[in-house]
């Protein structure tokens, strides 16, 4: 599975996989077809994933078009005890 994503309002969320980056930005290029706010959801190891996505978006395909609106960092502790990083990067096309 390459993406999952879920829509709230007038933005989408992307949560990211480790899969291969570039069919990923292709992915939440074309979720900007539908809305003008994407968020970029990952977590542990998908985070670079997931930084590199907005990097791609933000500074290649969209490039003058788009921006970094907000980056949240955060991170759980499930039950096993070892803590998980999360990250939110919400992207905005210019109109």
């Amino acid at each position: 599975m390459i993406e999952q994503t879920i829509k709230s309002d007038d933005q989408l969320v992307f949560i990211v996989y480790d899969d291969p980056i570039m069919e990923s930005a292709m992915e939440v290029l074309e979720k900007f077809n539908q809305t003008n706010v994407v968020i970029l959801k990952g977590k542990g190891k998908t985070i670079p994933v997931a930084v590199a996505i907005a990097n791609i978006i933000e500074s290649n395909f969209l490039k003058g078009n788009s921006k970094i609106k907000k980056i949240q960092l955060d991170s759980e502790i499930p039950d096993d005890g070892r803590m998980i990083s999360n990250i939110e990067i919400t992207l905005e096309k210019n109109n």
